[in-house]
């Protein structure tokens, strides 16, 4: 729901405890508007898509395109995302920022990405897309440690380097900009 769409459902009788938004390194429009709407009433933003489709993860580091098979909506969808906020390209300069942070907290590239959106303004929790019993363990470890001031920084740097989305919560879907 974009933020145009959300005072008419707090004007009414009906509590709005939270609102679930595509939020993550690629996609990171709640940022601009959302987030602050939330903040200011009282709501919390309930992410998904925080490791864009897998693609915020070590399987992708250092991988070519030719490589990548875009063979789930999913990652169709992730892959347009990406291709608004920077590219291929960039995408991997921000996975090897990633890879020496999550090196630092000894974790994955998919915790640091998650835990970026989990420490972000009205963000108390993220919903992961566990496709297997085998990602329990790696989720597990993403409540041991934090982003600190130095990660961030980094993390930062790469993310400016790439397009700043300027729309709303999907307003890019709905034919806006992104």
């Amino acid at each position: 729901m974009a933020v145009a769409h959300t005072p008419t459902g707090c004007r009414t009788r009906i509590s709005v405890p939270a609102v679930q938004v595509q939020y993550s390194l690629l996609d990171r429009r709640p940022a601009n508007v959302m987030a602050g709407f939330c903040e200011a009433n009282g709501m919390s933003l309930l992410p998904y898509g925080v490791v864009s489709g897998g693609f915020l993860s070590d399987r992708y580091l250092n991988v070519s395109t030719r490589d990548v098979s875009v063979d789930t909506y999913s990652k169709g969808k992730y892959a347009s995302v990406l291709g608004q906020a920077g590219g291929w390209s960039w995408l991997q300069q921000l996975l090897q920022v990633l890879q020496q942070v999550a090196g630092r907290h000894s974790t994955s590239i998919s915790n640091v990405a998650s835990r970026w959106v989990l420490q972000r303004p009205a963000v108390p929790a993220i919903i992961l897309g566990a496709r297997n019993a085998l990602h329990v363990p790696d989720h597990q470890r993403l409540f041991t440690f934090a982003l600190d001031g130095d990660d961030l920084a980094a993390i930062d740097a790469v993310l400016a380097q790439g397009s700043k989305p300027k729309g709303d919560c999907y307003g890019w879907e709905r034919g806006g900009s992104f």
